[in-house]
Parts: structure tokens; C-alpha cells; sequence
């Protein structure tokens, strides 16, 4: 397990010396699973300093950080600069409503992205309904995966909307 986990940082560290190189053979990057201190705040302004110049990168894949809508907030600041990512990996970042309402803000604007999966990130009604509102508008994104967190979980959360 210690050399598995050796390697995947020895790969890892040389694809983000690529993307910060823009190295034109570099199309994805995947940093799914890091451990909390590298994606989290400051780990996140730096690669999001990485996308806003990177014009090669076609795929990230971000799953399983669980960073939260603080930390996306970086990464959608990035997004908005970067014209070249077609496809973003967000699954199981306990993204929640706040980070699916900042998601499809996002989104109303979005240009270039066509797939984003936001899978296992607690998303409730409030989410929904606005990742529901923001692809009326966006004509871009073709495949967007998410799943309504069950009604017993967020119940407990907040009050039911109005249509139940």
C-alpha cells in the first residue's frame, strides 16, 4: 500500500508540473482522493492558478476530497477564466446545497464546460432546484450527473419545500 501511495504522489506531482508547464500532451489530470491538506484552501488557490493559464487540460477529475463550497469557490473563479476544460470530476466533495447553488451560478455563465459530475455531494431541494434553473440557461454542458440527497437525510436539515 506504501508504494502504491508512492507512486500515485510521484504521478500526481509530475502531472501538475505539466499542467503548470502547459504542457501540450497533458489533457487530464486526476487528483481524486488526495489527502485533506493538499486539495484543500491552499492547495486549491494553487491549482486553480495552475487552470486559469493551462490551455491543454480537457479533463479534471476532483472526486472524493471532500472540500466543501469554500473551496469550490476557488475552483469556480479559475473556471470561469479557463476556456479549454471540457469535462470536471466534483463527486463526494460534501458540496451540499451552498456548493450546488454556487455550481449553477456558475453554469448560467459556463461556456465551455459539457460534463461535470457532482455524484454523492448532499445536495437537497435548494441545489437542485437551482442546478435545475441554470441548464435552462446553459446551452453548453451535455451530461451532468447528480442525485438528490433522500428526503430523510436533509429533513432534518431544513424545512420540505414547498411542493412537497
Amino acid at each position: 500500500a506504501d508504494t502504491t501511495t508512492s507512486l500515485a504522489l510521484i504521478k500526481r506531482e509530475k502531472q501538475l508540473q505539466q499542467a503548470r508547464e502547459n504542457d501540450p500532451t497533458l489533457f487530464q489530470i486526476e487528483m481524486k482522493g488526495i489527502s485533506a491538506p493538499d486539495i484543500r484552501l491552499e492547495g486549491m488557490i494553487s491549482f486553480a492558478a495552475i487552470l486559469k493559464t493551462n490551455t491543454h487540460l480537457t479533463t479534471v477529475e476532483l472526486g472524493f476530497n471532500s472540500f466543501g463550497p469554500d473551496v469550490l469557490v476557488v475552483l469556480l473563479e479559475a473556471l470561469r477564466v479557463n476556456t479549454t476544460l471540457l469535462n470536471l470530476g466534483l463527486q463526494d466533495n460534501s458540496l451540499g446545497d451552498d456548493g450546488a447553488c454556487l455550481f449553477a451560478e456558475y453554469l448560467k455563465h459556463n461556456e465551455t464546460l459539457e460534463a461535470c459530475d457532482l455524484y454523492s455531494n448532499e445536495i437537497g431541494p435548494r441545489g437542485a432546484t437551482a442546478l435545475a434553473e441554470a441548464l435552462v440557461v446553459n446551452t453548453r454542458l451535455k451530461n451532468i450527473k447528480w442525485v438528490l440527497t433522500p428526503i430523510s437525510s436533509w429533513r432534518k436539515r431544513e424545512s420540505p419545500p414547498d411542493y412537497l
